[in-house]
């Protein structure tokens, strides 16, 4: 009898966890809404607990500025995103005590740029953002005490509550949100640094938009619930933890706003790193470094990283952990990252060579005679130099140090290219300050032209052939 009960017991067992395999994998899929969030936050919940030196909360002002695989690359730092699209102020508290459960001493980086939206609770999408990040999370007491405090924060009713705790249940309405890597392929694994065409490849100029004022809002008007209990839980909690305001576009509300909540963040006793007013120690060209008016590009987030990366290492002593055991995935992604960034970003952007302000020249045609190509250009105030870089696709299309003139000649010639190439130049103002260089800003797209066809294969191809010929006198 008994031993008929065990293997009942067994059966169950078996059947349960059988059962909750699956269920995990589907609710998996189902949960997934976009590839970022899925980057983001299922790549977070990936790294090992305990390991990280860094964890950066926040919305896409996270993502889009600081990329984990630069830092890692130039200061051997494990600095990872938390962030989604749209986060809300009010899921900032939360994600901070999810990400503490798994990385206890970590430097938790929290972005307050989205705290100029206010509040923004009782929005429509609310839940849709929340799913961005809680379909990751696995269920846990963790995972219940998050949903739980959201419930009261954003007044979610219990179908909301189930749905956040359980993302299969709504699956019925949710179909045309997957997608194939949902349910199992491959993705790149960059630890979170992005590779989407907009950050790679767009620009758009806000050097008119971006505005720098020092005014506050009256502190009668500011809704503070979400901020308080954010700083209620850093105090009680004793979290390390560092906040940082990015450049950005903002109108001056907004920024008033956010100077406000800048301050209440200093006079609860917590560093605030201002990017935004400083944005000159970045070297951030709101002309060229931006891909819209909250998002910087591959180039100004090159530049964004290594900033806060040399603010880290500085203040926080981190070690640098390439090339260590146990570290290898980081080697390796890092690698491959700066790989693909090679075809977007120059050589020196990713050497994290030392910047200087200079106005990027602006660009003539590139003209093409023979196999020999002239670039021309205007000349930028204060440069010492200038350099030219290129790049095309029968070259693996990726940047290259092509040449160099002194600050009086704004024209070079490009000799004995490729027949029938496509080449793609830019060029880069330079000052020369103590023993090398510093870089300014260059227009980020380039100008191109095609060599001509070679002349002796023009000439080979306009030949008859005499095989064809001899074989037609046969006949």
């Amino acid at each position: 009898m008994w031993m008929k009960k065990g293997k009942t017991l067994l059966r169950v067992t078996a059947f349960l966890v059988v059962f909750a395999v699956c269920f995990f994998v589907v609710q998996s899929a189902f949960g997934v809404d976009q590839l970022g969030a899925y980057l983001h936050n299922r790549g977070f919940l990936h790294e090992k607990a305990g390991s990280l030196d860094g964890v950066y909360i926040g919305a896409s002002n996270v993502h889009a500025y600081w990329q984990p695989l630069v830092g890692w690359n130039e200061y051997g730092i494990s600095v990872y995103d938390y962030s989604f699209d749209g986060m809300p102020v009010g899921a900032v508290r939360y994600l901070l005590e999810a990400a503490r459960t798994r990385h206890p001493d970590a430097l938790f980086i929290i972005n307050i740029n989205q705290f100029r939206n206010r509040e923004n609770q009782g929005t429509s999408d609310v839940v849709a953002k929340l799913h961005r990040s809680l379909d990751y999370m696995p269920i846990s007491i963790t995972k219940a005490r998050v949903v739980s405090g959201l419930a009261r924060s954003f007044s979610l009713t219990f179908q909301e509550q189930l749905e956040l705790m359980l993302p299969i249940i709504p699956f019925h309405s949710r179909w045309n949100e997957l997608d194939g890597w949902a349910l199992g392929a491959e993705t790149t694994d960059y630890k979170s640094s992005r590779s989407n065409r907009d950050f790679l490849m767009d620009q758009k100029d806000y050097s008119r938009k971006y505005t720098i004022i020092d005014d506050r809002q009256d502190r009668e008007e500011i809704i503070t619930t979400a901020f308080d209990e954010l700083m209620d839980y850093i105090d009680s909690s004793g979290a390390r933890v560092l906040f940082v305001k990015v450049p950005q576009s903002m109108i001056k509300s907004k920024q008033k706003y956010l100077n406000t909540i800048e301050d209440m963040v200093l006079e609860r006793g917590y560093p605030c790193l201002d990017l935004h007013e400083n944005i000159d120690s970045t070297y951030i060209d709101p002309k060229w470094d931006f891909y819209n008016g909250n998002h910087t590009n591959v180039h100004g987030s090159l530049k964004y990283t290594h900033s806060l990366g040399a603010y880290l290492v500085e203040h926080y002593g981190f070690a640098d952990k390439r090339g260590t055991p146990g570290w290898e995935s980081w080697d390796e992604a890092g690698e491959r990252y700066y790989k693909l960034l090679s075809s977007y970003a120059l050589p020196f952007e990713l050497e994290n060579e030392p910047r200087v302000k200079l106005d990027a020249p602006e660009l003539g045609k590139a003209e093409a005679d023979g196999q020999t190509i002239t670039v021309s250009w205007s000349s930028s105030e204060g440069a010492g130099g200038y350099q030219i870089y290129r790049k095309s696709a029968k070259d693996g299309n990726r940047w290259v140090l092509a040449g160099e003139t002194d600050n009086e000649t704004f024209t070079w010639r490009d000799s004995d290219r490729k027949p029938s190439t496509e080449y793609t130049y830019t060029v880069v103002p330079c000052r020369r300050e103590g023993d090398g260089w510093r870089y300014g800003s260059f227009d980020i797209h380039g100008v191109s032209a095609k060599t001509a066809a070679d002349k002796a294969a023009k000439e080979k191809a306009a030949e008859p052939d005499g095989e064809e010929e001899s074989e037609e006198d046969e006949e």
